[in-house]
């Protein structure tokens, strides 16, 4: 609720969610066996949030053009966000953004990993397809997680192109599939 209050003292604004269905799922299919405090949480903070967003319904429409507040979220699972989200006056706009084409991925990973040799980066840029940006990330933490294993005394950089952890290209690929 604070954070609502906020963005109206200082609107115009823009309030971001990232992992929204983390918090805010479905809570038809949040029902676990029996109480639990997780659907507890679940249910308060769905309900709070819905509040707030009734109530941010009325100020953008008598607050003027110049105060209005405007809130976006994103996920990677839009069918675990609760539908009650997903009409006008909160979310009632979705936007897919799909993964990267290897053009986007070969400019990212050349400014991430300037040094590289151009092979190495291609070696990426062709074992990524299908890839979105948060798959790239996790790709990186897993690479690192499986060099500093190998390597724990090599704190300075992941070895690139045919170096480069095949077994972080797979786990990110599993993943993404699931």
């Amino acid at each position: 609720k604070a954070l609502f209050q906020q963005a109206k003292q200082i609107a115009p604004c823009i309030i971001f969610f990232d992992e929204f269905q983390s918090i805010f799922t479905n809570r038809s299919k949040d029902q676990s066996s029996g109480g639990s405090n997780t659907n507890d949480v679940g249910q308060t903070l769905s309900s709070t949030l819905s509040g707030c967003f009734d109530d941010l319904v009325l100020w953008n429409k008598f607050s003027g053009e110049n105060s209005s507040v405007t809130v976006i979220a994103a996920t990677n699972e839009p069918w675990s966000v609760d539908k009650g989200f997903l009409r006008s006056g909160r979310f009632e706009k979705l936007m897919f953004i799909g993964p990267s084409d290897s053009q986007s991925r070969r400019v990212y990973l050349q400014r991430k990993y300037s040094s590289w040799p151009s092979k190495h980066i291609e070696w990426l840029v062709n074992h990524t397809k299908n890839f979105t940006g948060a798959d790239i990330t996790l790709l990186e933490q897993r690479a690192w997680q499986i060099h500093a294993q190998a390597f724990p005394q090599d704190g300075k950089s992941i070895p690139p192109g045919d170096s480069f952890p095949q077994d972080a290209v797979d786990s990110v690929s599993v993943a993404s599939a699931s």
